[in-house]
């Protein structure tokens, strides 16, 4: 199987439904790298709930406005497939984002 190393990318955008993650739902290989970005004017914080999706690396992400922040699931790492339900806070909103649905990350076999 080959693999495709795209990064997968992920917004969060104040709208006029309020504050959203966009898309909502991502797909992502062993090998891939998510990358958020932050267009509101404050900080958002990634919150990776499950350890098991990130051996050895910071539940807790952090995006200034503006920019960008990258989580790479590793190929070598021994992530279980699976739906890894995240959140997303904004120091702007005050709050956590939503998005159409809550955000999820799926892991493919």
């Amino acid at each position: 199987m080959s693999l495709d190393h795209r990064a997968v990318s992920v917004a969060v955008l104040k709208t006029e439904k309020g504050f959203v993650v966009r898309p909502a739902q991502q797909i992502v290989e062993r090998g891939q790298t998510v990358e958020w970005f932050n267009g509101t004017a404050q900080p958002i914080e990634i919150l990776l709930p499950s350890l098991t999706l990130a051996p050895g690396s910071r539940a807790l992400l952090v995006a200034n406005p503006l920019q960008s922040v990258c989580f790479e699931v590793r190929a070598d790492s021994k992530v279980t497939p699976g739906v890894y339900p995240y959140a997303v806070y904004s120091q702007e909103a005050v709050g956590f984002c939503a998005g159409e649905s809550s955000p999820i990350m799926i892991i493919k076999e």
